[in-house]
């Protein structure tokens, strides 16, 4: 009978210990990736309609350039107004990637569309050098106008050194100035298709596949556009930098989200993993909605003893969280109204000084919704009624013009024949005498 409760005793705290197991392993397999070590890592992931970011880490953190510059050199290329995209190209000397897998030739001549498929899908670095010298000779010169376009669009932690991507200690960058690069390069037509291509064809019919296997991979079933480019810029620890656009499927009822995914310093393999956890954590964690429509009415105010309605001009949308339905912390007003100054020099101009008159669907300023995330969103608003006077009659008497604006047309002009037959009676019977 011992031996029983001891065999059951056994059998019950062995059953326990694979309970105890199986909650471990689920525990662990269920955590978000965000969890995991990310010691070294940068990433940011950023809505481009929105302008909202929403998940970063060490986004100001000193990050490797490479795959930057040569991006920023194709963007020039496109960009120049005198290069088109079926030019050739004749290097002026012999030349092999990094990689070892794209040669060129100083006696042949290259299409700038082959080149520039090379480098952005393949980081093709000798290729980016002779894009560059063929914008412009001059190195240096070069170097200037990406440093210049590098301003020109925000870039704030960004100085490049050469246009290939060579390794250079004062060439740098983070992950947040190539989120910002990103989402304009990428209204580019030309730079954004290019970078979307799962596989392409360069000079001599060779056939590349995007090095971004999150484009390569089809990785993204609910995708309208993913663009990306990927490069390894430290082999021995097999470091890399992944950056990717992806756009979902619009419908009726659910707008489009854009989103710019920049991963730094991590393997291209778990790059992928991150990259796929990141995009269905946005869409698992959040929703894109509007936070104001168009025509909606913000606010009523005063205007002397007559009522004005304020009205959004245009419909906003923002990222929130998917439990959340109310996500604005505050809502202010900034008035432009040529007609209004403020009462206190240097004061802003509020709602309280808005003068008549007010045209309805007249601009009035914006409105200025701050979220619970710290980012801030604009929206035009406008009248919506008209305010004449400080006297309610007369507004009453201005509204009732509009709405009848026909009518009073017609009974204007008959007054106005009225009063000519009136002027030609009298005028004959002054004749007449």
């Amino acid at each position: 009978m011992k031996k029983n409760k001891f065999a059951q005793s056994k059998a019950v705290n062995f059953i326990l210990f694979l309970i105890t197991c199986c909650i471990v392993f689920s525990e662990c397999f269920s955590c978000d990736i965000f969890a995991a070590d990310t010691t070294g890592i940068s990433y940011i992931i950023y809505e481009s309609d929105t302008k909202q970011t929403l998940e970063k880490h060490n986004t100001e953190v000193i990050a490797d350039c490479s795959l930057l510059a040569r991006l920023m050199t194709c963007l020039l290329v496109y960009e120049n107004p005198s290069l088109s995209v079926t030019d050739y190209v004749t290097p002026t000397e012999n030349s092999t990637s990094l990689s070892g897998r794209y040669s060129l030739t100083a006696s042949n001549q290259y299409m700038v569309d082959h080149l520039l498929k090379a480098v952005i899908l393949c980081n093709a670095d000798n290729a980016a050098r002779v894009l560059a010298e063929k914008v412009n000779p001059n190195k240096e010169y070069f170097v200037s106008l990406m440093n210049q376009k590098a301003i020109e669009i925000g870039l704030k932690n960004t100085y490049f050194t050469n246009p290939d991507g060579s390794p250079d200690e004062l060439q740098r960058t983070t992950v947040n100035d190539m989120s910002v690069f990103l989402s304009y390069a990428m209204s580019n037509v030309q730079f954004r298709n290019v970078a979307a291509n799962p596989a392409a064809h360069i000079w001599g019919g060779t056939a590349v596949i995007n090095e971004c296997k999150l484009v390569s991979n089809n990785a993204f079933a609910n995708a309208s556009v993913t663009s990306g480019a990927l490069a390894v810029y430290n082999t021995a620890e097999n470091l890399s930098t992944t950056m990717l656009y992806f756009v979902s499927t619009q419908t009726n009822n659910t707008p489009a989200v854009k989103l710019t995914m920049v991963i730094s310093g991590i393997s291209p393999e778990s790059a992928y993993e991150f990259g796929v956890n990141f995009i269905n954590n946005v869409f698992l964690n959040y929703k894109k909605t509007a936070i104001v429509k168009k025509g909606d009415t913000l606010i009523t105010t005063k205007v002397g003893r007559s009522d004005l309605l304020i009205n959004a001009n245009e419909t906003r949308y923002c990222m929130i969280p998917a439990d959340v339905s109310n996500y604005v912390e505050n809502i202010s007003y900034n008035i432009t109204q040529k007609s209004t100054t403020s009462t206190v020099p240097g004061n802003a101009v509020t709602l309280e000084d808005l003068d008549a008159p007010i045209e309805k669907d007249s601009i009035i300023g914006t409105a200025n919704y701050l979220l619970k995330d710290g980012s801030i969103h604009s929206v035009s608003i406008v009248a919506g009624n008209s305010v004449h006077s400080d006297n309610k009659a007369i507004n009453l008497f201005y509204k009732t013009i509009q709405e009848n604006t026909d009518i009073f047309i017609l009974i204007s002009v008959l007054i106005l024949l009225e009063i000519f037959l009136v002027l030609i009676f009298v005028i004959n019977k002054l004749r007449n005498k």
